[in-house]
C-alpha cells in the first residue's frame, strides 16, 4: 500500500489537507489522517506537505485553467 500525507487534496473540489491510501491500482480512501499503524501489510509513505494531491487521474496531461484552441489563452 501508498500512503500520500500531509497533501492538499483535489477530488475535483478542494478537499484540504489530508491522506490518500493507494492500495494496488485503487484508491482505498481519502480522510484527514489516515494512521499507518493501524493498516495490514507494508506500507510505503510519501510526504506531499505542499504539494497538490488530484487521486482518481487517468490522464496526467491536463490544462487547469483557459479554454484551450485558438479561444483560449
Amino acid at each position: 500500500m501508498i500512503l500520500i500525507c500531509n497533501g492538499t487534496v483535489f477530488g475535483p473540489e478542494n478537499l484540504g489537507k489530508a491522506d490518500v491510501l493507494i492500495g494496488g491500482s485503487r484508491i482505498l480512501a481519502v480522510e484527514k489522517k489516515i494512521d499507518p499503524k493501524g493498516l495490514p501489510g507494508e506500507v510505503r509513505g510519501i510526504d506531499a506537505l505542499g504539494m497538490s494531491v488530484v487521486p482518481g487521474f487517468i490522464d496526467g496531461h491536463q490544462h487547469f485553467t483557459g479554454g484551450g484552441g485558438e479561444g483560449g489563452f
